[in-house]
């Protein structure tokens, strides 16, 4: 709401679309929305869980001209809603625009400490088919769009549970252009003390993290089927290709982790050997020393004397 509140363009409606059990948290804080200058319209979701058929209830109440997503877990820049819709208004021919992000590291207290924070593509500067079938680059946050696009595209899948937005970013690049504000405008929060999934201020992203690989394999094992029944190449081929790019760039930083790892036991194992010809050169110093005085004729007259004596 606070985020909201401190947009430098104030022509839109706020869609609250609450999936929480009963709680009534949500309606209190709504409650001083007009002190923060803002027009709700309340939605309470209904019907099995997930993000996407939350967020198809939610445009159901939407009718403006573009729309975006900021779920309660994101933040905006003061100036995000201003650049990205006069961005859209200034080319009609794009179906949407994204601007970059910052990932926000921060604690889950209820005044969360921010641990780090970093821009997450900083080299982000145009949307390429094929960059979207190696991850998602139209994050939900950071993605305005035009709501006529939907009678084209259809809905969020619902049947996912996550990874919706990867989904319906992929038919809305392979249909239309979508431009880049090369500028970290959209805030990516993350609370990376909480693993728990079921607390309701964690991220699916680090508290689900199987299922957002399980729903990652099943867009492109579903894609790529189809295409091999069709008898077509398409898409998932590109998806397929991009996973395994991702692969080998994981498995060449494991190979580069693995040689570090081996490299600094090389490294310690040459410090103990140093350590060692450092101590044998000190005995063999001595020694040296001890055979040099032994052979001096002083060493030789005191023995004599000492013996004399």
């Amino acid at each position: 709401m606070e985020s909201l509140g401190s947009q430098t363009f104030k022509d839109f409606v706020w869609i609250v679309a609450d999936d929480s059990p009963g709680r009534s948290e949500v309606r209190e804080a709504l409650a001083s929305a007009s002190d923060h200058g803002l027009i709700v319209r309340f939605c309470r979701a209904t019907g099995m869980d997930g993000m996407e058929r939350v967020a198809n209830q939610a445009l159901a109440l939407a009718d403006g001209r573009y729309v975006t997503f900021l779920d309660d877990d994101d933040t905006w820049e003061p100036s995000f809603l201003q650049e990205t819709v006069a961005y859209l208004e200034d080319h009609p021919a794009s179906g949407g625009v994204c601007t970059q992000s910052h990932i926000i590291e921060e604690t889950s207290d209820p005044v969360p400490a921010v641990l780090r924070k970093y821009v997450m593509n900083a080299d982000l500067q145009a949307i390429q088919i094929a960059d979207m079938m190696l991850f998602n680059h139209l994050t939900t946050n950071s993605l305005v769009y035009r709501r006529a696009l939907h009678a084209e595209l259809g809905p969020y899948r619902d049947d996912l549970p996550v990874m919706g937005d990867w989904e319906f970013g992929l038919r809305l690049v392979s249909a239309h252009e979508v431009g880049v504000i090369a500028k970290p405008l959209a805030n990516y929060h993350r609370r990376v003390d909480l693993t728990d999934p079921d607390h309701p201020h964690s991220n699916t992203v680090i508290s689900r993290q199987q299922l957002h690989a399980q729903t990652d394999a099943h867009l492109r094992n579903e894609m790529l089927r189809r295409e091999w029944a069709e008898g077509n190449i398409g898409p998932g081929h590109l998806m397929a290709i991009g996973r395994m790019h991702l692969r080998a760039d994981a498995l060449a930083k494991f190979n580069l982790d693995a040689m570090g790892e081996r490299i600094s036991a090389l490294e310690r194992s040459v410090d103990r050997l140093a350590a060692r010809l450092e101590g044998l050169a000190e005995q063999s110093d001595r020694m040296q020393h001890q055979m040099r005085d032994r052979l001096s004729p002083r060493w030789w007259i005191r023995r004599i004397v000492g013996r004399a004596g």
